[in-house]
């Protein structure tokens, strides 16, 4: 998977919810039978460890998308203190997957050339207002 979303985390914060808390509990069965103070495994060490894994599974997926995002946010840094004025300003119409990696190819193996994506022009009114990848979208075609 190239790309983690929001909803595959939840996925994965549900994944350790549904691991932690059973865990918790049977741990906790044979306290209650015997004595209070006697437990196979403390529970912090069980929420500790289910919290650790979940992140380190949160931070595998995510980790294309972190690195992207550094260089990319890198690079336009470096565009915007190196080049100046001589960058070829862009306005790409559709902020759809195709449009988003437009605007990464343009950034980033543009073949020596230097562009700077000023925005997103997208007919989709709910996602007008937004920005992908740090970059606006600005309205529709009817707005220009």
């Amino acid at each position: 998977m190239a790309f983690a979303s929001a909803p595959d985390a939840l996925i994965v914060v549900q994944a350790w919810l549904g691991a932690t808390i059973p865990l918790m509990l049977m741990d906790m069965l044979p306290a209650a039978r015997l004595e209070p103070t006697i437990r196979p495994l403390p529970l912090s060490a069980l929420a500790l460890g289910g919290f650790l894994a979940a992140a380190g599974l949160t931070m595998l997926r995510y980790r294309t998308r972190v690195l992207v995002s550094l260089i990319f946010r890198l690079r336009r840094a470096g565009q915007k203190t190196t080049s100046g004025n001589s960058a070829i300003r862009t306005l790409i119409v559709g902020a759809g997957e195709t449009g988003q990696s437009l605007s990464w190819q343009l950034q980033n193996r543009s073949g020596g050339r230097a562009y700077q994506v000023l925005g997103f022009i997208d007919d989709d009114v709910d996602k007008h207002g937004f920005n992908v990848h740090g970059i606006p979208i600005l309205g529709g075609r009817h707005n220009c």
